[in-house]
């Protein structure tokens, strides 16, 4: 998307050599990269760059990091185990998960890669996510926690948990920040709000349930993050069937 229009790409070819010969196709966008048709030692890729580099996945269960620019590859890990790589927001750090054993942290900077000892092994994508580039958070059975990702230790834990990891909790209507510890209530009557979808940057609130989907009076709130305020949201009857129809696939995956 380009000033709310699609762009469209035309795609490209990289071909490298890290040791057996790699292709693969891409469209990139700013620090945005779509990768698909992989062959060769490399298997899938993690769809964020910075500083021109992009992380592979090879097909002995390593993590390389390839310059586009220069075609230099370094090697992230070495031990045949490491897999489903998550790039936080602004290229700091790497989350990568030990065959659903354990996660570990890399440092893309200091180029250390430390355990996560409190997350768990096996956690899906939508069961983890980072804050910016210095948290990580992430769920059990029935609680929330907040890791530090200098530090690997968990500093914020509350009961509960929502349909996506997410720093946000919910009391009495109340947003509330687990990182910032701010504050925000939504003030509207007989109004039980729930979080929708989330951003970096913004959340959707909503006081649908499961029998207001096609409810052409479904209330939305645009909640933002780093001015702890919110607008309320008026979308098109459309867009709210579009959404709902996403969300219903999301469920059903």
């Amino acid at each position: 998307m380009h000033h709310n229009q699609i762009k469209q790409q035309k795609p490209r070819t990289y071909k490298g050599v890290y040791k057996k010969p790699f292709s693969f196709k891409y469209v990139q966008y700013h620090h945005d990269i779509f990768m698909y048709d992989f062959s060769g030692y490399v298997e899938y890729g993690v769809n964020r760059t910075f500083n021109n580099t992009v992380y592979l996945c090879t097909k002995e269960n390593d993590i390389i990091a390839l310059n586009m620019k220069t075609g230099n590859i370094e090697a992230i890990t070495t031990d045949h185990r490491s897999v489903n790589p998550y790039l936080s927001p602004h290229g700091r750090h790497l989350l990568i998960n030990k065959q659903d054993e354990y996660w570990t942290i890399y440092d893309t900077v200091n180029k250390t890669e430390k355990i996560v000892p409190d997350m768990c092994g096996y956690a899906l994508s939508n069961e983890h996510s980072f804050y910016g580039d210095d948290y990580i958070i992430t769920y059990g059975d029935d609680y929330t926690i907040v890791i530090d990702c200098a530090m690997q230790k968990v500093i914020e834990k509350w009961n509960g948990i929502t349909e996506f990891a997410s720093a946000f909790e919910l009391v009495d209507n109340t947003i509330i920040n687990h990182i910032t510890r701010k504050s925000c209530e939504i003030k509207e009557e007989n109004y039980r709000i729930k979080i929708a979808s989330s951003t970096s940057q913004y959340l959707l609130i909503t006081n649908e349930n499961e029998d207001s989907f096609y409810d052409k009076h479904v209330n939305y709130f645009l909640y933002d993050i780093q001015k702890n305020s919110y607008v309320p949201l008026s979308l098109p009857f459309k867009i709210v069937l579009i959404f709902h129809s996403m969300n219903m696939k999301e469920k059903t995956k």
